[in-house]
């Protein structure tokens, strides 16, 4: 039996309360243990001091106000303790709303990155597209005759490449190449024309 538990069956033997069982097993361990039997009479003691004290005696607004006034004392007391524990909700709570109102922020700075790349893209592209279809109407107006349908049909369709990628592409490379297919053509229509 520890120290408190023994105190509690002290006092409720002191006042009566306890049950037979409860007083038998008390009488035991009292009886296997000397040094509680010290605890066990210091309670007996206390108890009967207590019972020669005058009862108190209130007037009948304080007998209605006592009540209420332990009852105020218990609310403070269970206030105090649970303060902190308020303190550390609003935190957490401060804490959430912080934490959320960064990462709207984050996804806000994200989508407005995503559409500045991809509007700098369609800018790229287009001006590509431009540069190409310029570079090839030059070209055409060099006076070039020999070019037959199907190496523009080809032209055409490197600049359609052209417009439907969604990258970043160098104009130049691709103009090159085409260049090349109608030099290579014109030469191949050139020497079937002197055949």
């Amino acid at each position: 039996m520890t120290k408190p538990n023994l105190w509690k069956a002290s006092l409720l033997d002191a006042s009566g309360e306890l049950n037979k069982k409860a007083k038998a097993q008390l009488l035991d361990y009292l009886a296997r243990h000397p040094e509680a039997t010290a605890v066990h009479d210091a309670v007996h003691q206390d108890f009967e001091q207590l019972r020669m004290l005058p009862p108190v005696k209130m007037t009948e607004l304080e007998s209605r106000t006592f009540v209420g006034r332990i009852k105020v004392s218990i609310h403070k007391k269970l206030h105090e303790l649970q303060a902190p524990a308020r303190t550390r909700q609003r935190w957490k709570m401060i804490y959430h709303t912080v934490a959320g109102a960064a990462a709207m922020a984050a996804c806000v700075i994200i989508t407005l990155s995503a559409y500045y790349m991809h509007s700098r893209a369609e800018r790229s592209r287009a001006a590509a597209v431009a540069q190409a279809t310029s570079q090839l109407q030059d070209y055409l107006d060099a006076g070039h005759e020999n070019v037959t349908d199907y190496v523009i049909d080809d032209v055409a369709t490197e600049i359609q490449t052209i417009s439907d990628k969604q990258h970043q592409l160098i104009a130049g490379d691709v103009v090159r190449n085409a260049m090349l297919t109608l030099a290579e053509d014109a030469t191949d229509v050139t020497e079937l024309e002197a055949d």
